[in-house]
């Protein structure tokens, strides 16, 4: 009996393991979408598309209050599915704090928008600046 009682403990702590791998490993999964932009990826797409490009903060007004890019229009994420028609034609970059309400928000649009293309969102962290720039950078 001892030693089954041992032997338990011994699978307990690899199958833990085994566990805690496979669900980061589903984390990452969430992002691998077409429409995710690293920070580099994001950066580029606002330099090349300048005003053309409509920035979505996702985040509270709390949030967006203390600092955003310049020209971003504010729903956040929990009021998106109701506010979806006002949403901008055209390409749309989604932000957010470090990618999470990005994702969501992502999801929300292309339910409701299907046939929607030009969706993209920061899988990343956005430094915002005074001046209503920011340096996107990659989450890590």
């Amino acid at each position: 009996m001892p030693f089954t009682d041992l032997s338990r403990r011994f699978l307990t702590i690899p199958l833990l393991v085994l566990m805690l791998f496979c669900l980061s490993g589903c984390q990452e999964a969430r992002h691998q979408h077409e429409g995710t932009l690293n920070g580099d990826k994001a950066n580029q797409l606002i330099k090349d598309m300048g005003k053309k490009l409509n920035i979505l903060d996702v985040r509270t007004p709390e949030e967006y209050a203390q600092c955003h890019l310049k020209g971003a229009i504010n729903i956040p994420v929990d009021t998106l599915a109701d506010r979806i028609a006002s949403l901008p034609e055209g390409p749309i970059l989604i932000v957010c704090r470090r990618g999470r309400r990005a994702h969501k928000a992502y999801h929300i649009i292309l339910e409701a928008q299907p046939g929607r293309k030009d969706v993209y969102y920061l899988d990343g962290t956005p430094t915002y600046k005074p001046d209503g720039t920011c340096n996107c950078v990659t989450f890590q």
